[in-house]
């Protein structure tokens, strides 16, 4: 009997999972398998009962290159840095331009109240503030019969 050792390929990220959902099945099942995705950066997810916390880490960007959208529940943040490497060599110079960028989506509980959604950007991380909704009863109401 041959044993091959196994090994997955870096995680594509499905912009369709529930916030909850996406850190568990993806960030720790990623992170118990071993190996992290390069590309991606970190983000750590909270909640209380008032509001839901996203912490970015998003060390050599600049603020105004990062880019946070909402559409239908859908968040995404989105970030591009450019960077330059110059090596000194006896007879010459070798440069290098490197463009890092990423893009995260999440799919935001029904309870999130999207239009006070706030961000700040401190020391490398990107904090978003949801605040979350009441909880929602639906409405009762009488219907007429013809």
């Amino acid at each position: 009997m041959t044993i091959k050792k196994y090994r997955t390929e870096p995680r594509q990220m499905a912009p369709f999972g529930s916030l909850f959902n996406d850190l568990l099945a993806n960030d720790l099942g990623h992170f118990f398998q071993g190996g992290t995705d390069a590309s991606m950066p970190s983000v750590n997810i909270s909640t209380t009962d008032k509001e839901f916390f996203i912490h970015v880490l998003a060390p050599g960007f600049e603020k105004d290159r990062l880019k946070v959208d909402v559409k239908e529940q859908l968040l995404t943040i989105a970030g591009e840095a450019a960077e330059q490497h110059r090596e000194k060599e006896e007879r010459s110079i070798r440069k290098e331009f490197i463009l890092r960028s990423f893009a995260r989506s999440f799919r935001l509980p029904e309870d999130a109240a999207v239009e006070g959604i706030a961000a700040q950007f401190r020391n490398g991380i990107l904090e978003l503030r949801i605040p979350r909704m009441g909880k929602m009863e639906p409405e009762a109401r009488k219907i007429a019969i013809d």
